[in-house]
């Protein structure tokens, strides 16, 4: 797959996840095209980690590659998410039921487009 199909995915997941947040009542989630390069990249590293490991993934994987991820890149667990501390309130090991949609909505959409 190439690199504009999982942008093209991760768009398209990103959109879904935001308007799943926006049925529960919160605005925080801007459009894709006003992201930040980096928001997009993790996003679309994201769907190429579920590409990559399909076939065997659950969400406890995803997740923990998406943690090493940002770990990789400086990121540390804080009680608030700020870009410029690079700190991220969902660095931890356990998902809640918010993160376990976005991963399972991940998925859906990876399969149905990859095929």
């Amino acid at each position: 797959m190439s690199h504009k199909q999982d942008t093209e995915i991760a768009e398209v997941w990103y959109e879904a996840y935001r308007s799943f947040c926006i049925s529960l009542g919160s605005q925080t989630q801007v459009p894709w095209d006003g992201l930040l390069k980096v928001d997009k990249d993790t996003a679309t590293h994201q769907v190429r980690s579920a590409i990559h490991v399909m076939s065997t993934i659950g969400e406890d994987k995803i997740h923990s590659a998406w943690r090493s991820y940002m770990i990789d890149r400086g990121w540390i667990r804080g009680s608030v998410d700020c870009k410029v501390m690079m700190t991220s309130t969902i660095l931890a090991n356990e998902l809640t039921l918010e993160e376990r949609v976005k991963a399972n909505l991940l998925f859906t959409i990876v399969r149905v487009m990859s095929e």
